[in-house]
């Protein structure tokens, strides 16, 4: 569950957009939950993260489960609404006329993308050009393709490729609306699509490469958004971070709440840094604000310093209103999400598709088969561009225009400060047919081009582009259409879907070169769309020769005395090769900064190392400065945090040393400081020789993700580290969990629903002891708390002891996330004055709304308790995942309980046996786990697996022994999943192309290319027969395998071993007429061969396929003298032995021309 922090600003009221309504909005005070928050921001954390494996190892066919829509199921995204403040009006600015003159450059790059490979719709069609290829995204799939030739390096394979080995909703639960971007600043990828269990869509998975190359390695993420349903995901690249939009609807897509802002921390997402932070508003904006799409840097000029990203709403209200984000990842709080006064009016338009948004005629025009005109928001992307000294940002949406529809476009400016303007904006509909679904963008000249679809009743859909020259008359689209592709089918049935979105992006390197993708159909038919792309480039556009600065890493740490060094890449821009002269600024003193080499030639790299003998402590930001004759000055920024001495000994807070009664997923904290990182250890006895958890983070708190096990003692300690090495290690300090009676039932609350749920748990408790004291664990994970009412039953005592905290009758009550509290008469917190803004928002020791144990007390503690949850308002949701008792009790023979933990459980059907059966237990999750009836003091008892859970094995430690005067608590159940190992080796002596490696007769294939180690890409389950073959030879070689088969025994096979060799033929021929002594004969000058006799002869040197050979006599007979000649002797060896060769010999005075009589 990603924890989320709601910081209240020192400016929490948002500006409402538009003054015709403004007054009447502010006038109503808030309505729903979602207005009551919207002047908060939060922070939440990436739940998981890590490093894959690349690409084109991972890659996974087409799926047709987890898409976005199945092929019976392209039921549109939820309307928001529109028209909720728009008033049709004329169109002031529709540009009505073809111009009769210019036209739109001819496509040079022009092909198909993926075709339907998911079965699903629409395609979410969207791609992006990088330094050398291009990527191409669709609900589902994703290919990559070589920019120069068009040609595709790898794919189309699933877009759950990215997530291999992730685990989660991330790799097994994507839902589609993909997005790719190409971070030009970073030179890396940006994938993202949405994912869930369910179909209320809650994550965002974001990965991040950590090279250009699109088939390399990727840095992935998971991000847990809330409970609401977050729809059309649309990311733009920012220099501080990726910044997000979400349409959002409440859980079961019914209500629209409003769009809603994220943006994720870039710097630590391209670092790789195991957690990552987004910030967001606490809630949507509200249900009468139209979506909005944030800006997407284009361009190598960057925003000014610290510029905000600006988001822009599609003019429902008239105006495009627009939100400045400025987000700061150091100090949260800081953050702002502030509406700019003044937006700018947009031209009257009438408002297109309002009977529907299947409204776009094709071909033949039948009604069931109009086409999703989607002209409810703005269309992807918003893009930006620094230039020429002003900020442009373009965007487009679908109006209605002579009674079809036209693509409205416009340009913003001073859109990060000031009062932004509208520059100018346009309808193009020059004829009668029907455009929509449009992408604009900007080149490095200012000239705009844009791409949509265009369909009519007597077409085909088909994709088409137009644009202008930056001097051209402003508001227009002069130079007239092209067709990038014409259709030959149209869509049936299919839901009308359409799009949902296509994508027209610039090249990061020209600067000038556009890339535009969409749908088409080859053939009239259902679920059958195909992709096109296509490139163009105005003639005039062209980019100033010079030269870019990439320093590598960003960021380094050292200490004091050790360098700090860094590589710094000097691209070239437009063919420039001069020298560029490097130089360092800002470094601390005494440092100095020494390039080599210095200056560079473009194209090449220089090593940086900074002296940092002398220099104190602290983080120093640095610029790195580029000059060149005949270019443009450059700079790039770096970091450098410097450390005089490793870190001295963290001083521990909590838990306090010696308590008890701990939770089981106690907060450790601490205080320390000259410290990157620390390492925490938490073990079962004072040597940590028995360490059961180990974790490093960088900062000073760390909340275990699983409980420890109850009625336990436990010691832990807390080692720092910088770059100067390990630092002294803390004071250890021990505590004492708290003895538990739980359940943990992950029980669905149901929404607005005051009966609630209940759950039970059943204890036997054979002594039949009473209670003097019972205490209540309860944790939950639900948005906002305040609608939430917990009661305790045993019949006949009841107690209400959470009762809607925050609520007075009036409002919704605490509107913080998730609930981990130990109910406690004795507390002097009361759980209805508790509302924190970091989840949890209620916590640790509280004093309940009612007397716990007092209605419990006397009773015996064997017998079933109830816990009743309640949830009193909507459009919130959530689950209880563990309750426990914390029992104190008198009298009768003393029982203890067996219990412990479970570890590394991801399958379901996990069942616990005690005692060979007298007792079963179904395990759900992973966290304690205690059998219900206690063991008489003395009694054995000894715990297994009874059954396995799917796919995995379970072990059992510590499980079995006798009861000894205490509860058993440390029984420890470790699942793992199922073994498999892979096949690989290596291959050695390949020169040729075409080798394929086969394994068990092509059950896998593997293509190799190059010598080095391989492994086929699917692993083998233990116990597993193996045998590796050559499928193919290579070109001009023969390869052969040792170690090639045997059975999978516990490890990954590595030792297979592949040699190729080259494939070599003999040159011979035959001797006649030889009656001297000896002939020799010589082969390329390089081997002689003495031929003593007639007949045939072979040269001990072997010649390679193609290699030429020539036979000549190196020695002629002499006794007697003959003279020897040779026919057929030179040729090109042809893929066989040559055995042709003829050396034929005579009597030298017939050779000299004597006759016989």
């Amino acid at each position: 569950m990603t924890l989320l922090k709601r910081c209240r600003l020192a400016s929490t009221t948002l500006v409402v957009l538009g003054l015709a309504w403004s007054a009447s909005v502010l006038a109503a005070g808030p309505r729903t939950k979602e207005e009551q928050a919207a002047g908060q921001m939060q922070v939440g954390v990436s739940y998981h993260s890590d490093v894959s494996l690349p690409l084109y190892i991972m890659t996974t066919t087409w799926q047709e489960h987890n898409m976005e829509e199945a092929a019976n199921e392209a039921a549109e995204n939820p309307s928001w609404g529109f028209p909720v403040h728009h008033v049709d009006s004329v169109d002031p600015v529709v540009q009505n006329l073809t111009s009769p003159v210019s036209m739109m450059p001819l496509p040079i790059l022009n092909f198909d993308g993926q075709p339907n490979g998911c079965g699903c719709a629409p395609p979410d069609t969207d791609g992006e050009v990088g330094a050398t290829q291009y990527v191409q995204m669709t609900n589902g799939g994703v290919q990559i393709f070589n920019k120069t030739t068009g040609a595709s390096v790898l794919g189309p394979v699933s877009t759950a490729s990215f997530w291999t080995g992730f685990g989660g909703v991330c790799e097994n639960n994507g839902h589609g609306d993909p997005v790719v971007l190409y971070d030009q600043i970073a030179q890396r990828w940006v994938i993202s699509q949405f994912a869930a269990a369910t179909s209320n869509i809650t994550d965002e998975c974001i990965a991040v490469s950590t090279t250009p190359d699109a088939t390399g390695t990727y840095n992935r993420y998971g991000f847990h958004l809330g409970s609401n349903f977050y729809d059309y995901p649309h990311l733009g690249v920012w220099p501080d971070g990726y910044y997000m939009s979400m349409n959002v609807f409440n859980a079961a897509g019914t209500a629209y709440l409003g769009p809603q802002p994220f943006a994720f921390d870039r710097t630590k997402m391209l670092a790789g840094t195991p957690v990552t932070t987004f910030i967001s508003t606490a809630a949507p904006l509200g249900a009468t604000f139209a979506p909005f799409l944030p800006a997407d840097l284009d361009g190598s000029a960057l925003p000014p310093a610290g510029a905000p990203n600006p988001f822009v709403l599609f003019p429902d209200t008239g105006n495009y209103d627009m939100y400045r984000f400025h987000v700061d990842f150091t100090t949260p709080a800081n953050s702002t999400f502030t509406a700019v006064a003044g937006s700018p009016a947009a031209a009257g338009f009438t408002a297109a598709c309002t009977a529907g948004r299947a409204c776009v005629p094709q071909i033949g025009n039948v009604a069931a088969d109009r086409l999703d005109g989607i002209a409810d928001r703005l269309m992807f992307r918003l893009a930006y561009r620094n230039i020429n000294g002003h900020e442009s940002l373009l965007g487009n949406y679908t109006v209605q225009s002579n009674s079809v529809t036209g693509v409205r476009w416009f340009e913003l400016r001073s859109v990060t400060s000031g009062t932004p303007t509208v520059f100018q904006e346009g309808t193009y509909q020059p004829d009668t047919d029907w455009r929509w679904m449009g992408s604009i963008a900007m080149d490095t000249n200012g000239n705009i081009a844009l791409g949509y679809s265009a369909s009519s009743p007597t077409i085909n859909p088909q994709l088409r582009y137009a644009g202008r020259l930056s001097g051209d008359p402003i508001g227009t689209l002069p130079q007239a259409e092209a067709h990038l592709f014409d259709g030959a089918g149209h869509q049936t049935g299919t839901g009308n879907r359409w799009g949902d979105y296509s994508d027209l992006t610039v090249d990061p390197v020209d600067d000038c070169t556009f890339w535009f993708t969409s749908e088409y159909y080859a053939t009239t038919g259902t679920f059958g769309w195909k992709t096109r792309i296509g490139s163009f480039k105005f003639p005039s556009c062209s980019q100033a020769p010079g030269f870019s600065l990439s320093p590598t890493p960003a960021s380094v740490s050292v200490c004091a005395g050790t360098p700090a060094n860094y590589s710094v890449g000097v691209g070239s821009v437009s063919g420039f090769s001069g020298s560029v002269t490097l130089a360092l600024a800002g470094n601390p003193a005494p440092s100095s900064g020494t390039f080599t080499p210095n200056p560079v030639t473009a194209g090449g790299s220089s090593a940086l190392a900074i002296n940092t003998t002398g220099v104190a402590s602290g983080t120093y930001p640095m610029t790195i400065n580029g000059t060149a004759a005949g270019a443009s000055n450059q700079s790039a920024s770096i970091n450098m945090t410097v450390f005089a001495a490793v870190p001295g000994a963290p001083t521990l807070t909590a838990p306090a040393n010696g308590v008890n009664g701990v939770a089981l997923r106690p907060t450790f904290t601490w205080t320390g400081s000259n410290t990157e990182s620390y390492k925490i250890d938490v073990a079962t006895d004072a040597g940590f020789g028995s360490i059961v958890l180990t974790q490093t983070v960088t900062g000073t708190t760390f909340t275990p993700t699983v409980d420890l096990t109850g009625n336990t003692t436990y010691f832990w300690r807390v080692t720092p580290t910088n770059a100067c090495g390990a630092g002294a290690v803390s004071s250890t300090f021990s505590f004492t969990t708290a003895n538990l009676i739980c359940r943990s039932p992950a029980l669905a609350i149901p929404d607005n629903n005051p009966t609630g749920v209940n759950d039970n748990l059943v204890v036997t408790d054979p002594s039949g002891a009473t209670l003097t004291d019972l205490k209540l664990v309860i944790k939950a994970t639900h948005t906002w708390v305040g609608d939430l009412k917990f009661t305790l039953s045993k019949a006949p005592g009841s107690s209400i002891v959470i009762d809607r905290p925050g609520y007075t009758g009036s409002g919704f009550g605490c509107g913080s996330d998730n609930i981990d509290v130990i109910i406690d008469d004795t507390s002097a917190t009361l759980v209805e004055n508790q509302c924190n803004t970091t989840p949890p928002a209620l916590s640790g020791n509280v004093k309940p709304n009612n007397p716990l144990a007092t209605p419990f007390i006397g009773q015996t503690l064997a017998g079933t308790w109830t816990l009743n949850v309640s949830d009193n308002a909507s459009g919130d949701t959530g689950t209880v995942d563990q309750w426990c008792l914390v029992p104190a009790t008198s009298g009768g023979p003393t029982t203890y309980t067996v219990g412990g933990t479970v570890g590394g459980l991801t399958g379901s059907g996990l069942v616990l046996s005690l005692n060979a059966g007298a007792q079963t237990l179904p395990v759900a999750a992973n966290g304690a786990f205690t059998f219900p009836t206690g063991l008489a003091n003395g009694a054995a008892y000894a715990v297994t697996v009874g059954t396995q859970p799917s796919g995995q094995t379970c072990s059992v430690a510590n499980g079995s022994g006798t009861i000894s005067g205490a509860n058993v608590t440390n029984v420890a159940v470790t699942c793992a999943a199922n073994p498999t190992y892979t096949i690989g080796g290596t291959v050695s002596g390949l020169s040729g192309s075409g080798l394929v490696l086969s394994l068990n007769a092509g059950a896998q294939t593997l293509p190799v290319s190059t010598n080095g180690t391989f492994t086929f890409p699917t692993a083998v389950a233990d116990g597993t027969a193996y045998a590796v073959t050559i499928g193919t030879q290579p070109a001009g070689q023969a390869c052969s395998v040792t170690n090639g088969s045997g059975t999978v025994s516990g490890a990954n096979v590595t030792n297979v071993a592949v040699t190729c060799a080259n494939n070599t033929y003999s040159v011979g021929g035959t001797v006649s007429g030889l009656v001297g002594n000896s002939v020799t004969l010589s082969l390329n000058g390089t081997e002689s061969l003495p031929v003593a006799s007639n007949g045939s002869f072979t040269f001990s040197t072997m010649l390679a396929g193609g290699a030429a050979y020539a036979v000549t006599v190196q020695t002629q007979p002499t006794s007697p003298p003959e003279v020897c000649t040779v026919t057929n002797g030179s040729g090109t060896i042809a893929g066989a032995n040559v055995t042709s060769v003829q050396v034929t010999c005579l009597d030298q005075i017939f050779a000299d021309g004597f006759e016989l009589p």
